[in-house]
């Protein structure tokens, strides 16, 4: 997958490092809801050759394990000078990170010769802090029944919950409108998407697997069908 680069004038950015060849601006991490982590960074080229593309690793060790990383490949459009007059954002996506590291990944700069030929004209690398809520346990919100899909049983799973003590081991699968309480609404938003029509579907993860991406006190102990 290659991916376009935003580009906007030098001045409005503060750097925060610079390493020769080029400048680092603000690293960003935040997570998503399928448990990936999306970065952004900002870099001038400082390498007198304009950059075409930007290379980044497919893997990164750190001391919990490997992390995965894509796009590995990132083209500029148009090519980032070598002046340094010009910042660009690049945005990847980390999997397979424990929440909390602190990932150092290297990157290069490209420059294609009048051959066409790719050659690195920098090189540098960028400390990326993994936030602390990424690690979450995977679910489907209003699935109660864990089955991988929202049925009329999973509405009468939340009545149970509520009324017979039932036990459950994902309380945020059972917060359909994901109000951070458990509720009869979350009873009647799940039979409301089933069979009222014009009724929106369950916030996010829903319809497939993912973290809670609200801080709430529910929690999700363990779900089986994620």
């Amino acid at each position: 997958m290659l991916l376009l680069l935003a580009i906007a004038l030098l001045s409005p950015t503060t750097f925060t490092e610079a390493q020769a060849c080029l400048e680092l601006g603000t690293v960003t991490a935040e997570c998503n809801s399928d448990g990936s982590v999306s970065v952004t960074f900002e870099v001038a080229n400082l390498s007198g050759l304009d950059a075409h593309k930007l290379f980044l690793p497919v893997t990164v060790d750190f001391p919990g394990g490997t992390a995965t990383i894509s796009p590995t490949v990132t083209i500029f459009t148009p090519a980032l000078p070598g002046d340094g007059s010009v910042v660009a954002t690049v945005e990847f996506f980390i999997d397979g990170a424990t929440d909390g590291s602190v990932l150092e990944i290297p990157f290069a700069l490209m420059h294609k010769d009048d051959s066409g030929d790719l050659q690195e004209c920098c090189s540098g690398s960028l400390d990326v802090t993994i936030p602390d809520e990424c690690d979450g346990i995977l679910f489907i919100r209003g699935d109660t029944d864990q089955d991988g899909a929202i049925t009329i049983a999973d509405g009468i799973g939340i009545l149970d919950y509520l009324f017979n003590g039932f036990p459950v081991t994902c309380l945020d699968a059972l917060d359909s409108n994901d109000s951070g309480n458990i509720t009869i609404t979350d009873a009647v938003n799940v039979l409301c998407a089933l069979f009222c029509p014009g009724t929106p579907p369950p916030p996010a993860p829903f319809p497939d697997c993912g973290i809670d991406p609200t801080d709430d006190f529910l929690g999700c102990g363990n779900y089986d069908a994620c």
